[in-house]
């Protein structure tokens, strides 16, 4: 591997940890659409198999929202 490839590995390495950073920002959810997911969830059945994962992650939509609301 030449100086320019190590360069060039280096230079992809860093774009795709800054992309990464961006990326994370995007996955922060603001108050409405944590509410929005939590009315989809109220609206919808589901079969018994899910029903554990569905309360657990009810449970963390709830508290997002209230800690948003503290804010």
């Amino acid at each position: 591997m030449g100086l320019i490839d190590k360069i060039n590995k280096n230079e992809a390495a860093l774009k795709a940890a800054s992309n990464n950073s961006n990326k994370e920002e995007d996955l922060l959810l603001n108050k409405e659409e944590l509410k929005y997911l939590l009315s989809l969830i109220k609206n919808s059945s589901f079969s018994g198999k899910d029903i554990e994962i569905i309360y657990n992650l009810t449970w963390k939509l709830q508290k997002a929202v209230l800690s948003l609301d503290k804010d």
